[in-house]
């Protein structure tokens, strides 16, 4: 915890900055009235997230962003709801972890019913569950689209604190590598590699030639997994094979 916590006052309806000692202390003599909403090191910083969540909306809406920003999703179907981690594919699908289950996002002009809905603070949005067909085409698209793109090698920004290599190498688009928050900030950088580096192949070494040797036996492990005459025989087969993909990066 942190020297000051922002609380919600429930009867009053109001936000207000409290030192966390007297915090600790109310809690003590079951005061329920007030309910932590976020916390920071100095007062300043406490008095701009109440102002971020004022201009938000609301308590609701700040909690909602920032579950985004972890890809926890609140996901309705007809039959349950659930708040789960979503990830993130290319192409419009998604994977709810919870449900596990592969959904391509809808566009806004189709008018057929989504099998889920996907909410976040920007916009709600609808599901369409995938076929053993459509799952079939993405997966090979998956791998058709990573045989085009580009080697790339990148020094580490903060020398391996984070990464635990100097050099980074990458196969992909560019402008997908781009995107990635592996040389952002600190905090960026210390959150994608506890998080967000699982979903993606990365070669690490000392130096670009290690990085791109460890890359290759990362793909070369990929490529016995997933080449074509050898998995996807059967579209039951790719199933099985995506299923493996996602439970092993987790």
């Amino acid at each position: 915890m942190k020297n000051f916590v922002i609380v919600e006052n429930l009867d009053e309806n109001t936000l207000s900055v409290m030192p966390d000692e007297k915090y600790r202390e109310i809690s003590k003599g079951c005061e329920w009235r007030y309910e932590p909403i976020s916390d920071a090191d100095t007062e300043d910083e406490a008095l701009k997230i109440i102002a971020h969540i004022n201009e938000l909306g609301g308590v609701s809406n700040y909690l909602t962003e920032l579950m985004d920003k972890n890809n926890f999703h609140k996901v309705v179907t007809k039959e349950r709801t659930v708040v789960s981690i979503v990830d993130k594919f290319q192409n419009g699908y998604v994977w709810v972890a919870q449900l596990y289950t592969l959904y391509k996002i809808m566009d806004e002009k189709d008018s057929s019913p989504e099998d889920a809905v996907m909410f976040s603070l920007k916009q709600n949005i609808r599901l369409k569950k995938v076929t053993k067909k459509d799952l079939l085409k993405w997966v090979l698209t998956y791998y058709e689209k990573g045989e085009k793109c580009k080697l790339i090698v990148k020094k580490d920004r903060y020398n391996g604190k984070y990464s635990g290599a100097k050099y980074l190498a990458f196969k992909q688009q560019p402008s997908f590598v781009e995107t990635l928050k592996f040389n952002g900030t600190p905090e960026e950088s210390e959150a994608f590699w506890k998080e967000d580096a699982r979903y993606h192949d990365i070669g690490k070494g000392e130096t670009p030639k290690e990085a791109v040797k460890n890359l290759k036996k990362l793909y070369k492990q990929e490529k016995q997994i997933a080449r074509r005459e050898f998995i996807f025989d059967k579209v039951d087969d790719v199933v099985n094979h995506f299923e493996r993909i996602v439970i092993r990066r987790r």
